[in-house]
């Protein structure tokens, strides 16, 4: 995980961490006949809890720790991906002049995004959540795979539209 961070190597936890599993499983088999292993057992347990939690993660999810809060008010700021491993990312698009349609995505392994987006724009969200709760503009989801597509009233036939591509893995979506 810290090697991936930093850039140095690109490792991909939805394939070590189950990796690392059936390793420690092999080990165990192995070591069955010299006697029991206990601390081999309960590195296995935790590392099936990791495997459950990684499962939740969306496809391809990157970024660090922590809180993000993001402010943006010009067009050339914008990035079309943000991204957070575990933590949170405030999303503030209320004082954006919207002037081309953008898609922007926001993906979240296990935390919460929230974003507020300006209310004279054709918004559309596409917002999902492996474990959690998604709320956008009063409608709510919530439980095992909660997913909500929005489009506010006139979207299809605006010429400057926002979507938002979001998912988390396992916590909360809110859009204003």
């Amino acid at each position: 995980w810290l090697l991936s961070t930093i850039d140095a190597i690109d490792v991909d936890l939805a394939l070590s961490v189950p990796v690392a599993l059936a390793v420690v499983g092999l080990a165990l088999i192995v070591g069955s006949f010299r006697g029991s292993h206990p601390g081999l057992v309960t590195l296995g347990v935790f590392l099936t809890i990791a495997t459950l939690v990684v499962s939740f993660f969306p496809a391809g999810f990157r970024g660090g720790i922590g809180e993000q809060n993001i402010t943006v008010t010009q067009m050339e700021q914008l990035e079309e991906r943000y991204d957070v491993a575990i933590g949170k990312i405030e999303f503030d698009l209320r004082n954006l002049d919207v002037t081309n349609s953008v898609t922007i995505e926001l993906t979240v392994g296990a935390g919460e995004i929230r974003v507020r987006a300006p209310q004279d724009v054709a918004l559309r969200v596409d917002a999902s959540v492996g474990a959690g709760e998604v709320q956008v503009r009063g409608e709510r989801s919530e439980g095992l795979l909660p997913r909500l597509d929005y489009k506010s009233p006139g979207f299809d036939s605006a010429s400057v539209t926002l979507t938002l591509q979001i998912n988390v893995g396992a916590g909360k979506i809110e859009v204003d």
